[in-house]
């Protein structure tokens, strides 16, 4: 494995400049000592948990002893080749532990992201075997800070019950040890702007090919099946009238869960959340907003892994007309700061196949219109582009670039005043550009038919 130092000063600096420059408003409960404390024991006691578990499963990296220990300490940190779903969604996961127990005990966004740190530096140094992970880390933070975040403000909704335990089990945790609970039930929360809830069952088309030595595109796979999916896309904070200096006063958060037969699976996880904001138009017609933003965007399905976390300028406006009639436009353009993609073929080039994933940077655009009549239905169009140059590879792993890009066409019909019917029309298209081994392109395309409720 080729063995790169880690870029801490870097990150390190970034992270102090955001902290500085866009730093919230001071929390309404301030974090105390007694906080502190218990913030960063929820943080080791979470790693203790889960390290137990692995270990007792068996893996062999959990299998930790002094000398590994010592190693770790001592030795320089690696960009590793664990599972692109491990590396860009456990982790970030495990990060989201972190960041909700230090934000449940008063502290705030960027505060809890010292948390952030400091647990998946322990877990790297003291959890593994394997050597620090330089990627880890930096997953586990930002993807921890984004959605630790939103899901302590989703917790703030629905607090003390069954769903908001589901949500933030952290959150639920601290409130049921410091006796909260009431208190938080009277302090709840009343942000969210739109919800929707969609059921759909369609048909998917898949493609993997590679590059013959004519330069042509031969296609090496392709898929026909039956899917059916389930979609939650949450809308919390007004997105046209923001004015706001508190990372994730707005936020905008879409799962998204296909499963298929033969065997098949779709996972999108995609969100973008205001880091400070100003409200630039509001009058009875127009209503603007724009600020930097964070992104966590996440693609994996059984051909195409491909993640983005970036930070972004966001213009988002509204236009209303005479009959009812609403247009709503929101644009992203800027900054990913870490990507990564799994790129091998399934079935082909066996020899790369072990080596999962490419990390790097690059730049990205997000478009999205919606037309929205009382009437007719409502029209909605995405188109999400990324452009990124890998410049961190493991061992044996070309140079090169990824683009992808990921469009939607949906149109709705209302069947009552919450519910609506309506078809969709997606794809998700990446492409492995590489400097010494054959180009790979991928594709996946979706068609389903779909129940909405919409709050």
């Amino acid at each position: 494995m080729k063995v790169m130092r880690p870029r801490g000063s870097l990150f390190c600096a970034l992270f102090i400049i955001c902290a500085v420059l866009f730093a919230e408003e001071p929390p309404v409960e301030k974090p105390t000592a007694g906080g502190f404390f218990l913030s960063l024991g929820e943080n080791i006691a979470s790693n203790a948990l889960l390290h137990l578990a692995v270990r007792l499963w068996g893996f062999s990296w959990a299998q930790v002893t002094p000398e590994a220990i010592w190693d770790n300490l001592t030795n320089p940190w690696e960009w590793d080749r664990d599972e692109y779903i491990t590396n860009q969604f456990g982790h970030p996961y495990q990060g989201s532990v972190y960041h909700a127990a230090a934000r449940s005990n008063g502290f705030n966004f960027f505060e809890a992201g010292l948390f952030d740190v400091f647990g998946s530096a322990a877990w790297e140094l003291f959890a593994e075997t394997n050597a620090p992970s330089i990627n880890d880390l930096i997953s586990t933070t930002l993807g921890g800070m984004a959605l630790g975040e939103m899901f302590h403000r989703l917790y703030l909704e629905t607090p003390g019950t069954p769903l908001g335990a589901l949500i933030s089990p952290m959150d639920t945790f601290n409130d049921f040890v410091t006796g909260r609970r009431t208190v938080r039930r009277l302090a709840r929360t009343n942000n969210m702007y739109r919800l929707k809830l969609a059921f759909g069952i369609g048909y998917t088309y898949a493609e993997q090919s590679v590059q013959n030595e004519q330069q042509d595109f031969v296609d090496t796979n392709t898929q026909h099946l039956l899917s059916g999916d389930v979609l939650c896309n949450v809308v919390y904070g007004d997105p046209f009238l923001q004015d706001s200096r508190r990372p994730y006063d707005h936020f905008e958060m879409t799962a998204y869960i296909n499963a298929g037969y033969p065997f098949w699976y779709n996972l999108k996880l995609l969100s973008d959340a205001y880091l400070f904001s100003f409200t630039m138009l509001n009058t009875e017609i127009r209503q603007a907003s724009t600020g930097l933003s964070l992104h966590y965007d996440l693609f994996a399905d059984r051909q195409i892994d491909f993640f983005s976390q970036g930070l972004d300028w966001t213009y988002k406006g509204r236009r209303m007309f005479d009959g009812g009639t609403v247009v709503e436009f929101k644009q992203h353009i800027g900054w990913t700061i870490f990507s990564a993609d799994a790129f091998y073929i399934h079935n082909s080039y066996a020899g790369l196949r072990a080596n999962k994933n490419n990390y790097g940077t690059g730049v990205n655009l997000k478009l999205s219109c919606m037309i929205q009549t009382p009437r007719a239905g409502t029209i909605e169009l995405k188109l999400f582009t990324y452009e990124t140059f890998n410049v961190f590879q493991n061992e044996n792993q070309d140079s090169g670039r990824d683009r992808c890009m990921f469009y939607t066409a949906d149109y709705s019909f209302p069947l009552g005043k919450n519910l609506s019917i309506g078809i969709a029309l997606s794809s998700l298209w990446h492409r492995a550009l590489y400097d010494h081994i054959p180009d790979i392109r991928k594709m996946t395309h979706d068609g389903k038919l779909y129940i909405a409720f919409v709050q």
